[in-house]
């Protein structure tokens, strides 16, 4: 693949930082990044090019050296990214709420008499199972939690999801969706200055790594595999 260095001087990117920010995600539809909130003073279409090119980095591991993992990598292995505190979470079935049913008993000829029932309604939520390290690399997801342990390649993974906060993905050999939520704890600082016929004023933004940019990050690693 072309290196991105050199886009990267093209659109003036000179600082870059990934930092870490408490957040909590609700498993709701996620929406594209609203370019225009990010800044209103550097052109969308720079923007969106520059967010292209932190995307391609993060598959290609270049801020790899600015996270720890605790995962041993394999050969040919490259680190994507190392999220801490996210939640592992599964759709369950509970009993939330009660409903009144009236039943009618016959007590004697001509009479019966109304009675009350209650009963627990089931419902499907998503609920957390287990939180700890999600990792990506050019290879797997692995999820370290402090119960429950998960790792599968890439290449098993059927669909994918995004969540405001994170993503939910189906694989083979796993009959349940699992959840990857609160994922948007990790956010990256880049310093934009314009190019040459570029009118706009150096600026420093934010991207947020939200449901919808994981999302973009998972694709682009496995249209990478062999």
């Amino acid at each position: 693949m072309e290196s991105l260095l050199l886009p990267l001087f093209i659109l003036g990117a000179i600082y870059f930082a990934i930092r870490m920010v408490n957040k909590k995600g609700k498993p709701t539809a996620a929406a594209s990044t609203k370019l225009s909130k990010i800044s209103t003073n550097i052109p969308e279409e720079i923007l969106a090019r520059q967010l292209v090119i932190l995307q391609n980095d993060f598959v290609d591991g270049r801020f790899s050296d600015e996270m720890s993992t605790d995962l041993i990598l394999k050969k040919n292995e490259h680190l994507i990214f190392d999220v801490p505190g996210v939640s592992l979470c599964e759709e369950r079935t509970v009993k939330t709420k009660g409903k009144s049913k009236s039943v009618r008993v016959r007590v004697m000829k001509g009479v019966t008499v109304g009675t009350g029932r209650f009963e627990a309604a089931p419902e499907a939520r998503v609920v957390p199972i287990d939180r700890g390290n999600l990792t990506l690399t050019n290879k797997r997801v692995h999820f370290a939690g402090e119960t429950k342990t998960v790792d599968f390649p890439l290449s098993a993974m059927n669909t994918i999801q995004a969540f405001d906060s994170g993503v939910s993905v189906s694989r083979s050999g796993k009959t349940k969706v699992e959840y990857f939520l609160d994922m948007d704890r990790m956010s990256i600082n880049a310093t934009i200055t314009p190019d040459d016929g570029e009118d706009f004023d150096p600026e420093e933004i934010t991207y947020a790594l939200n449901g919808a940019e994981c999302k973009k990050i998972f694709l682009e690693a496995i249209s990478r595999l062999d």
